[in-house]
């Protein structure tokens, strides 16, 4: 089995004190390109046990994370690809759960998020950014 995880970003919203990635140069994913590399290790008969996508914050790509979604989808139902993943600061969570609301239930066990939190709300406010932790909670 194969484990592919791709940073469909590196734009983010926060300026976390942890992570300088805000301050790199913004660049994309040919979410195409991340497609024919999975579609390359589905015919070598290799399963995919879980597709992550990442950034920079994904949810700034969220079109782009539903359509990765929308693509993988035959594949999830056939067990090809186990399982898909996003790691999120939490900073969007509308944006999750609009996500989800497009999902079709009998998908949702094959999904994750992973939500970025460095501690409770005075800690991880202070390294994320003010009222990040709320966000996430809410």
């Amino acid at each position: 089995m194969v484990w592919v995880l791709a940073m469909i970003t590196t734009q983010c919203n926060l300026h976390c004190k942890l992570c300088n990635i805000w301050r790199e140069q913004k660049k994309d994913l040919d979410i195409q390109k991340l497609y024919k590399v999975i579609l390359a290790i589905l015919k070598r008969d290799l399963k995919i046990s879980c597709l992550g996508v990442t950034g920079g914050e994904p949810f700034l790509k969220e079109d782009e994370i539903f359509f990765i979604f929308e693509k993988i989808k035959p594949y999830l139902k056939q067990d090809k690809i186990c399982h898909f993943n996003i790691t999120t600061n939490g900073s969007f969570p509308s944006r999750v759960l609009n996500f989800l609301d497009k999902v079709p239930k009998s998908f949702i066990e094959k999904l994750s998020f992973n939500v970025s939190l460095d501690g409770l709300e005075k800690i991880h406010n202070s390294l994320r950014g003010k009222n990040v932790f709320q966000k996430i909670i809410s």
